[in-house]
């Protein structure tokens, strides 16, 4: 196709199909529960409302999503909008940190 010129509308929607979003169940490359990290809290961020305050301490700050299991599952009641200090200590990322584990399991 040349420089400056447009697909036609057939085109553009066949592209779109080709191309649909991985995160919708009936995709060919959906993992479902085989999901990495970052693609599940990509997932949880899309589909779990977010709060204004933080569900631990209840002040409105940034917040972060906080997996509570542990377990990383597809599961929207298993995640909660945290404060970063409060997804620290939940996480046990200041003593770690100062263990020089920084966290890392």
């Amino acid at each position: 196709m040349k420089k400056g010129s447009h697909h036609k509308k057939e085109s553009c929607k066949k592209m779109s199909k080709n191309h649909a979003d991985v995160s919708n169940e009936k995709h060919p490359r959906w993992k479902g529960n085989d999901v990495g990290y970052k693609c599940l809290h990509d997932w949880v961020k899309r589909n779990k409302k977010k709060v204004e305050y933080c569900e631990l301490c209840g002040e409105k700050k940034k917040l972060n999503l906080s997996n509570i299991s542990g377990k990383y599952k597809r599961d929207l009641t298993d995640f909660r909008w945290l404060c970063r200090s409060c997804h620290n200590k939940v996480d046990g990322i200041g003593y770690n940190f100062k263990r020089g584990n920084h966290g890392i399991k």
